[in-house]
């Protein structure tokens, strides 16, 4: 059992920020998402670590005090939630369609940009840096799709396709919303039973608001500060072969 209320299933990139802020003005915070898990400390990815070993109980510890969670990595694990949580709701957040959805994937959370690709294959194979965890909690998130969604030939549009169906299938409909933040309040509402607050839904994080985020930049930030110790490291060890052969 666990103290969530409202359990997203969600993908990353269907609003879930929005939400996220939502959730919070309805006093259903805090929220889990993962630009926090982004910035949780090194404890609670070894917790992440169990869980992709099998030990679903660390969920238990990693959700303990959040009163909801949308987005990578909890929406992969919604249906385990539920099960410790049988008065939670679940929130099925969706684009407009999947195509839209996966040019928007494609461009952020999936890029394939080549560079990218490089340095993150670098970095995850050195644990001591902030970036393999940052990694790890991605890589065990897109595990759920028996796919990796980084791979430029993977069908997104398919992927999307097939998790809403998922979670469809898997999710009673009277505790399950399909919901797109383009909807506003009133279905959000009248799902939770809340009254409608006197504010603006808010509107955040569209894809080049993204691309400014915290996490995006920490993770180039990451990336550009690895190369730099890489080639320095290349580097002293060339002189100092060079000062050995002498």
């Amino acid at each position: 059992m666990t103290d969530l209320r409202v359990i997203g299933a969600g993908l990353g990139r269907t609003g879930t920020t929005s939400l996220k802020t939502a959730l919070e003005l309805l006093d259903l915070g805090p929220c889990h998402h993962m630009s926090v898990a982004m910035k949780q400390p090194r404890g609670v990815v070894r917790l992440w670590e169990r869980v992709a070993a099998g030990e679903e109980d660390a969920l238990k510890i990693i959700f303990r005090g959040y009163r909801s969670t949308l987005d990578y990595p909890g929406c992969t694990h919604f249906a385990t939630l539920l099960d410790w949580n049988d008065t939670a709701k679940v929130i099925l957040t969706v684009r407009d369609s999947p195509g839209e959805w996966a040019r928007s994937a494609r461009s952020t959370i999936f890029s394939t940009s080549p560079l990218r690709k490089v340095l993150l294959k670098l970095l995850f194979c050195l644990p001591l840096t902030k970036l393999y965890y940052l990694q790890f909690i991605q890589q065990t998130s897109f595990s759920a799709h028996n796919t990796n969604p980084l791979d430029p030939d993977c069908d997104l549009e398919t992927l999307y396709t097939n998790w809403n169906a998922h979670v469809k299938d898997t999710v009673p409909e009277d505790k399950l919303l399909v919901y797109n933040v383009k909807e506003g309040w009133e279905p959000l509402c009248r799902f939770l039973e809340v009254p409608v607050p006197g504010v603006e839904f808010p509107r955040l994080n569209d894809r080049r608001e993204y691309k400014k985020s915290s996490v995006f930049e920490r993770t180039n930030r990451l990336a550009c500060l690895a190369v730099v110790a890489i080639i320095l490291a290349t580097i002293a060890l060339g002189l100092s072969f060079g000062l050995y052969r002498k």
